[in-house]
C-alpha cells in the first residue's frame, strides 16, 4: 500500500466556519445526552425501562434500594435507574473466582 499526502489550501475564515459548526454539534450532542440522563420517569415507563414488575419497583423505591421522590406521583430520574443497574449486575466467572480466591487468602491468615 502506498502513502498518497494530500495538500489543500482552505480559506482560513471557511476553516474556522468548518471547527465552529462541529463544536455546536457536538455541543448539542452532549447536552441531548445531558437531558436523557435527567429525565423523569413514572412508575410504568421505570418498570419497562428497568423490565422488573411495577410492585418490584414500588417495593424496591420503599425500601430505598432505588432512588425516587414524589411530585404527583412516584418519579424516578433516569440517571438514578442507571445506576441502580450498573450496580447491581451479577459477577461474571472470573470475578467470582478471583472473589472466592480473595476470600481464601483472607482465610488462611486470620
Amino acid at each position: 500500500m502506498q502513502n498518497v499526502t494530500l495538500q489543500i489550501s482552505i480559506p482560513e475564515t471557511l476553516l474556522q466556519s468548518l471547527i465552529e459548526d462541529e463544536v455546536r454539534k457536538l455541543v448539542r450532542e452532549r447536552a441531548t445526552e445531558q437531558i436523557e440522563q435527567d429525565m423523569v420517569l413514572g412508575v410504568a415507563e421505570a418498570a419497562k425501562y428497568l423490565n422488573i414488575a411495577k410492585q418490584t419497583l414500588y417495593t424496591k423505591s420503599c425500601y430505598g434500594e432505588i432512588a425516587s421522590f414524589k411530585r404527583g406521583g412516584l418519579k424516578f430520574r433516569k440517571s438514578d435507574l442507571d445506576a441502580w443497574l450498573f450496580n447491581n449486575r451479577r459477577a461474571d466467572g472470573r470475578e467470582i473466582e478471583m472473589q472466592a480466591a480473595n476470600y481464601a487468602m483472607k482465610r488462611k491468615r486470620a
